[in-house]
């Protein structure tokens, strides 16, 4: 059955999205019945806020874990933050899977990441355009780095194509059928374990004793030294993908906590101003297009929150993409005493 857009109504979205932000949990094995301990399940559910980026890495520094299958259940949510798990698990050439529940918007750009992706065949996934955090419009820093992202993916140019002919309202629908035909290459949940059929049994022991041996190593963390390249080269990547999705990094000597960048307008917004502005509306009964109606208080003051949130988020992403020069000069000295 052909696919089409479909609009959905704001109560429905509501009854959807869970209140609090993302949750992560583990549980050692894979597969249905956890039986393939040479793998980790991780559980990523609930509505992806942008300092989840941050704790997904904090999570990930407490499990240690070579191999894992990031399993969805997420109505979306922050782009920026999505990216950062996504690329991270690009990185790391972990598995993503989605089973039941939900699967919108930035939750979609997740699974992209997976080195296998997982689906299954009541599974179907929503597609859409980023909206503004600010301004509830498409948001074309937000596309802008969505699209670089697959293209790093090297999807194919019908995928992309497809993914964005929603626009933020709509979902742009894909079932396992339809990742197929856009050539998304889905595996069939649930995940296989290894096959040791066919193999001797020294080289099944050698498997066994390599996956354990890869368990151990990463527990025990390595040398430090090992241990901090890698974690160099990941903080690296998280700058450089800050640096070119960011819109706003051109102006990151404003962006202190005090202002925020407007994608819209290509701008930098004082709060101090946008905060007396918001209190002229509300004063001069302004209409609220957003709400339909007059501004009111309460609606200043949502959207005060909204833009102090902003503030602190675009401070956090420049001080992210000024760290970068320090950490490649120390990757370097790391690198170069490695060699010694």
């Amino acid at each position: 059955m052909q696919l089409q857009k479909i609009l959905l109504a704001a109560v429905v979205l509501a009854a959807a999205t869970p209140a609090s932000a993302a949750n992560f949990t583990m549980i050692s094995g894979c597969g249905e019945d956890h039986a393939d301990k040479s793998c980790t399940s991780i559980y990523l559910e609930g509505e992806i806020e942008p300092e989840d980026g941050g704790k997904w890495k904090l999570f990930l520094e407490k499990i240690r874990t070579p191999h894992a299958i990031v399993t969805l259940n997420s109505p979306g949510g922050s782009v920026t933050a999505a990216l950062l798990i996504a690329n991270d698990i690009l990185n790391r050439e972990y598995d993503t899977g989605y089973n039941e529940g939900i699967c919108y918007s930035a939750c979609t750009t997740i699974w992209l990441a997976g080195k296998t992706r997982y689906m299954s065949s009541r599974a179907v996934l929503g597609f859409h355009q980023a909206k503004d955090a600010i301004t509830k419009r498409k948001s074309r820093g937000g596309n802008d780095a969505a699209f670089e992202f697959y293209a790093r993916l090297k999807l194919p140019e019908k995928a992309m194509t497809y993914f964005f002919s929603a626009s933020p309202e709509q979902l742009a629908l894909v079932t396992f059928d339809k990742a197929a035909e856009l050539e998304l290459k889905p595996e069939a949940w649930p995940p296989k374990k290894p096959d040791l059929q066919g193999k001797s049994e020294p080289e099944k022991l050698a498997t066994r004793s390599n996956q354990e041996n890869a368990l151990v190593g990463t527990v025990a963390g390595g040398s430090p030294q090992s241990s901090e390249i890698d974690a160099i080269k990941e903080k690296i990547d998280d700058a450089q993908m800050m640096q070119k999705m960011f819109g706003g990094a051109k102006y990151c000597s404003d962006l202190d906590g005090a202002s925020f960048y407007l994608r819209k307008d290509d701008r930098v917004v004082n709060l101090e101003e946008y905060l007396r502005s918001l209190q002229s509306l509300v004063k001069a009964g302004r209409f609220n297009q957003a709400k339909r109606r007059p501004w009111t208080p309460e609606d200043a003051q949502e959207r005060e929150e909204e833009a102090k949130k902003l503030a602190q988020e675009d401070k956090s992403k420049c001080e992210l993409v000024a760290s970068l020069p320090k950490l490649e000069k120390r990757l370097q000295e790391l690198q170069s005493a490695a060699k010694k």
